[in-house]
């Protein structure tokens, strides 16, 4: 139970900080925003999808970095899917971009958007599940997470966000629904800020990074802390 505990790194990491400091600076000007910032398509959900257009570049760039162990490198491209996903939620899936119906024009009646939506889902993430186990990527998952260690406090802290924003889009507080929004749409963009951050350290910080090659298993990370 202990080497699991040891497991944790409560440490700030340097993204802690960068992510804190940025929604800091957004809490902080809170009073002045207006809510036409957080209507749906606004400035706040496309500030969002430029962030997690970064979390999938990050993820193609420790993929393409990673020349040694190949099972690694497939973990970190099928986890593409993941930022993938989560755009294609952020902007209703094109409908800021296409303008159609609720039932496509040249499909079945029968299919609708919800249908084609659901589909595109699992075919997704069946893909990416099926690249991971041809290339042995779900192997270098199972090292990560018997071997890894984790950034605890930029975890919990994620968490919070995302619960908080879950509160706001509930309405489960009582405040008027203008100032919900823009709550809701501030914890949103601070936990893609943290998610950021704990990539950036899972990709860069060898502390946490599981050492041992493919074929020998590992052992928890032991290498120099980066930042």
């Amino acid at each position: 139970m202990k080497r699991q505990w040891d497991r944790l790194d409560w440490r700030p990491q340097p993204t802690t900080w960068i992510a804190l400091i940025l929604w800091g600076l957004m809490l902080l000007v809170f009073p002045e925003l207006t809510p036409e910032l957080a209507v749906e398509h606004g400035v706040f959900e496309w500030m969002q999808v430029a962030l997690l257009m970064v979390a999938g570049a990050l993820l193609l760039y420790f993929g393409f970095r990673c020349s040694v162990d190949r099972e690694m490198r497939w973990l970190w491209l099928c986890l593409v899917v993941v930022p993938v996903m989560a755009i294609l939620r952020e902007i209703d899936w094109g409908k800021p971009l296409i303008d159609y119906d609720e039932e496509w024009v040249g499909v079945a009646s029968v299919v609708t958007k919800r249908a084609v939506r659901d589909l595109v889902v699992v075919v997704l993430i069946v893909g990416a599940v099926v690249l991971a186990l041809r290339t042995g990527a779900h192997r270098a998952a199972g090292r990560w997470l018997a071997y890894g260690r984790v950034p605890a406090l930029d975890v919990i802290l994620f968490c919070v966000a995302g619960l908080v924003g879950v509160v706001c889009e509930e309405a489960w507080v009582e405040v008027d629904r203008d100032t919900l929004r823009l709550l809701e749409e501030l914890c949103e963009s601070g936990a893609i800020l943290l998610a950021l951050g704990i990539l950036v350290s899972l990709g860069d910080n060898q502390v946490l990074q599981p050492s041992g090659d493919s074929e020998h298993g590992g052992q928890p990370g032991s290498g120099t802390r980066i930042g």
